[in-house]
């Protein structure tokens, strides 16, 4: 007499509470009983019981669920005996979630800024682990879960929190906001603070910076209101008419500081 053995699903996935699957034990002698046992190589994955025609599987753990199902003859039949297979699968962890303390830094050379990542959320008893991502190298680096500032840009964390037993990995992310920084002061100084008009022969006097930060350019202006006192070159300042000549010195911004 044909007898089928028919779980709900091939396999389940670890949880708490712990998943169950439903298998249903069809055909064979009508009225006999049927009884189920786990194969002795899966006692620590599923426990077994049995109402009626349904077997109920528990997931305990990860592995390979193997139970031995018999459905009763009678005095025509033997008792017919078949092995049913349903695998535990490793379960997602809860949302892994990751966050930097403080959430965006200002670029400085001295002392370089930080941030912590934290890691929240995920499963089982995986380690947490901090790895930069390679679109950040020279942005930032770091050690453990200390982010260090280098440059000006956006610093990329990947977090990790490993699987175990019960468990697959789980990974978040995390970026960094790296704003570029303000320059130190700058002064600008001539090299003769007072020089003499004199129509046939302009006189000139040359400016100098000091300060400022990065690698950006210096450059010099003449303050509209003295457009008509005097003129500049480069650095070289010649006087037009006696008067107060302004002269605006600007140091240009590069990939780390602002204008």
């Amino acid at each position: 007499v044909n007898v089928t053995a028919v779980p709900d699903t091939a396999f389940v996935y670890y949880a708490t509470p712990a998943a169950t699957d439903v298998i249903t034990v069809s055909g064979g002698v009508s009225g006999t009983a049927v009884s189920a046992t786990v194969d002795a190589s899966a006692t620590s994955v599923c426990s077994v019981s049995v109402s009626s025609n349904k077997v109920t599987m528990t997931a305990l753990k990860v592995g390979i669920c193997v139970i031995n199902i018999t459905k009763s003859g009678n005095d025509l039949y033997s008792d017919y005996t078949t092995q049913v297979s349903i695998e535990v699968k490793k379960s997602k962890q809860t949302n892994l979630t990751a966050s930097a303390s403080p959430s965006s830094l200002t670029y400085s050379n001295s002392p370089s800024p930080t941030a912590t990542i934290t890691a929240a959320g995920g499963s089982g008893t995986g380690l947490v682990s901090y790895a930069l991502d390679s679109s950040s190298i020279g942005i930032c680096s770091l050690n453990s879960n200390v982010v260090t500032v280098l440059a000006a840009g956006d610093c990329l964390v990947n977090v990790t929190k490993a699987g175990d037993v019960n468990y697959a990995e789980a990974t978040a992310s995390v970026t960094i906001k790296i704003a570029k920084g303000s320059q130190a002061a700058l002064t600008a100084s001539p090299a003769n603070s007072t020089i003499v008009f004199d129509p046939t022969n302009p006189a000139t006097t040359t400016l100098a910076t000091s300060g400022g930060s990065g690698t950006g350019a210096v450059s010099f202006a003449v303050n509209p209101n003295s457009s008509t006192i005097c003129s500049i070159d480069g650095n070289k300042v010649t006087a037009l008419a006696p008067g107060s000549c302004s002269i605006v010195a600007t140091k240009a911004g590069d990939d780390n500081f602002n204008s």
